[in-house]
């Protein structure tokens, strides 16, 4: 049995319910204290940490030796035994 066979007729679940834009109201209060809590997080901000934009990224450039591509990507090569 299909599911819209079992409901009755007067409920309609093909669209969504309609009502107007609800308005929300900005304060003053709510502008201060958006000011006071903003002013407080540039304050606690430590100015040493802001990195520049000036200067480029540094990166260590050349040909890398094998074992500083294993270690990055995780492999560790199988132990070779000697031939006797």
């Amino acid at each position: 049995m299909n599911l819209s066979a079992r409901i009755p007729l007067l409920i309609r679940i093909d669209k969504m319910l309609r009502r107007p834009p609800t308005n929300v109201e900005l304060k003053l209060d709510d502008i201060l204290e958006y000011n006071t809590m903003k002013k407080e997080q540039e304050s606690s901000k430590d100015p040493s940490d802001s990195k520049s934009f000036n200067t480029p990224p540094t990166w260590n450039a050349g040909p890398k030796s094998k074992s500083e591509v294993y270690k990055r990507v995780g492999y560790i090569p199988p132990a070779t035994s000697p031939i006797y």
